[in-house]
């Protein structure tokens, strides 16, 4: 855990940790799991109508994120640890998915939409947001765990109006339905998959941390085997 990292300018994995997660891992348990995922959307996906297929598919997600939330609310919560940035990505990645599934149920459920058109296009353009902005949020997370300035790193205008574009067209639908309920719901959970993407990116930089710890370890390795050893005749001279 206190390997030097030198991709990130000589940070150890400790420290990279305490910028990413600068606070309690159970901050995060209470308030993306048992707030976001078990109170709202939990009611969404669960509640009207049950035992369908929007809720078989976010099931997994929440029994994992209960479980594993679990762990590490018990053990060393306050220890920075890999499995926590894991974690946070894991629970931030499930909450934009199944808000994801949330708005899709309440499109076909709620507002009554009849064709699979709207689910297509939706898939289309989240998958678009995945993509573009995993890979804008990491370059901004390596940028500060490196010390560069924020400024240096700029949102690029087609992972901005993507996203846009696709609340917009979510909250259309909403206003299709003329009902108050609806509109709140779909707007706010359309927000909710586009924003929790940045911290899934923690998924990665897990990964990364643990190959960077496994390189300089191999290479602590390396060097300590080609250091000479010193013989009483080498001492004498």
């Amino acid at each position: 855990m206190g390997c030097i990292m030198d991709k990130y300018n000589g940070n150890n994995i400790v420290d990279c940790i305490r910028i990413l997660i600068p606070f309690d891992i159970r901050n995060i348990v209470g308030a993306f799991m048992w707030v976001i995922m078990n109170f709202m959307l939990l009611i969404i996906l669960f509640i009207f109508p049950p035992y369908d297929i929007y809720s078989y598919v976010a099931l997994p997600f929440y029994v994992i994120c209960n479980l594993w939330g679990i762990w590490v609310s018990i053990y060393k919560p306050r220890q920075p640890q890999l499995q926590h940035l894991l974690y946070s990505g894991f629970v931030s990645l499930s909450i934009s998915f199944c808000s994801f599934i949330a708005v899709q149920k309440l499109a076909y459920e709620f507002v009554k939409i009849e064709s699979p058109l709207f689910f297509i296009l939706s898939l289309i353009a989240y998958s678009l947001i995945v993509y573009k902005s995993e890979l804008f949020w990491i370059k901004y997370f390596t940028a500060r765990l490196r010390g560069t300035t924020d400024q240096d790193v700029k949102i690029p205008k087609i992972v901005f109006f993507s996203s846009l574009g696709y609340m917009i067209g979510q909250i259309s639908i909403g206003i299709l339905s003329q009902k108050t309920m609806a509109i709140l719901l779909i707007i706010l959970l359309s927000f909710f998959s586009v924003v929790f993407l940045a911290l899934s990116t923690h998924v990665y930089f897990y990964f990364d941390f643990r190959k960077q710890g496994i390189t300089s370890e191999h290479l602590k390795e390396l060097h300590s085997q080609k250091k000479p050893k010193l013989t009483r005749t080498d001492i004498r001279n």
